[in-house]
């Protein structure tokens, strides 16, 4: 499968740009579509990767509530950091090197992933990988929380740190629902200029700012249209955390097998929409650059026009 699938990506793989201007739902649409045909490739790109990131975040949680050590904590939370960043740059080297094919600018997926990862890479998503940062720090925090709180005997205190718990958790869950994924989506287009689409960062920079200035509101709206789109397609993860939660907190016995065991249907799941989310996402950058462009010139060719005739008269 693992060489089928490079020698698809390497030989096959044709990212057709339309000339004609395209609805944002279409867009979506032929990403997807390009996504489920190429699937093996998307598949090679992301599911390793994703499957160390969610087990990233679950060992946090489960290490974490395994001691009270405060030196083995500290551990605990710079190895997971290390495991989830490192992760989440490599799924970025990914997307980066499947444009680079796209792009024409290379003919192989090994070579074009040694390009894709450099120092510029980092640097271009570096404001990403501290978000992620922030996201893990925050869950660590909510974790000592959560600890804290089973170890209460007063009710009352019980009840209001429950409570407090209760509404950080979804603030953080309403952060990286909306504002954080759509910041997710403004870097990786900032990444497609600065890293493929132009030959400098320099350039790279200048071209996406002029794209913002002019085209600022269609992609503001284009990109809460994804996210809100992503959210449904990983609403069965959200649905299956609570059916998880639900089978650790009713088990009389043996709580870390039965924990173990909920995680690992959880874990498909969110693997396999997580391998969707970010294929779409990835292939989805060039699309809609692709139609800025396309009505920018229809715009200037437009305004030119109305100018000659202005001028004519």
């Amino acid at each position: 499968m693992y060489d089928s699938a490079m020698q698809e990506l390497n030989h096959q793989i044709r990212l057709e740009l339309p000339h004609d201007s395209m609805t944002v739902a279409d867009i979506i649409g032929r990403a997807a579509r390009f996504t489920r045909m190429h699937y093996r490739i998307f598949g090679k790109i992301f599911l390793i990767p994703l499957t160390l990131y969610c087990i990233g975040w679950q060992m946090l949680y489960w290490l974490m509530e395994m001691t009270d050590s405060l030196v083995v904590r500290a551990v605990v939370v710079v190895l997971c950091f290390f495991v989830i960043l490192s992760v989440f740059y490599w799924m970025r080297v990914g997307s980066v090197a499947f444009w680079l094919m796209v792009a024409g600018k290379e003919d192989d997926f090994g070579r074009a992933t040694k390009k894709a990862n450099r120092l510029s890479t980092l640097l271009v998503f570096l404001p990403n990988l501290i978000l992620e940062l922030i996201m893990t720090s925050w869950m660590t925090v909510l974790i000592v929380w959560l600890d804290e709180v089973s170890n209460v005997s007063s009710g009352t205190d019980k009840t209001y740190k429950a409570v407090a718990i209760f509404v950080s958790y979804f603030a953080l869950l309403l952060i990286s629902i909306l504002p954080i994924r759509i910041f997710q989506l403004v870097n990786l287009f900032f990444a497609y200029h600065m890293l493929v689409s132009e030959k400098t960062l320099k350039a790279g920079l200048k071209q996406t700012l002029q794209l913002l200035r002019r085209e600022g509101w269609l992609i503001f709206w284009a990109f809460n249209f994804f996210v809100v789109v992503e959210n449904l397609i990983e609403t069965p993860n959200w649905l299956g955390l609570m059916l998880e939660s639900s089978l650790v907190s009713t088990a009389q016995t043996n709580k870390a097998l039965t924990a173990f065991l909920a995680f690992l249907p959880r874990l498909v799941l969110e693997v396999f929409t997580g391998v969707i989310t970010w294929s779409v996402s990835t292939v989805l950058i060039p699309l809609f650059d692709n139609e800025l462009r396309v009505r920018i010139e229809a715009k200037d060719v437009t305004d030119s026009l109305s100018r000659l005739r202005q001028n004519s008269t």
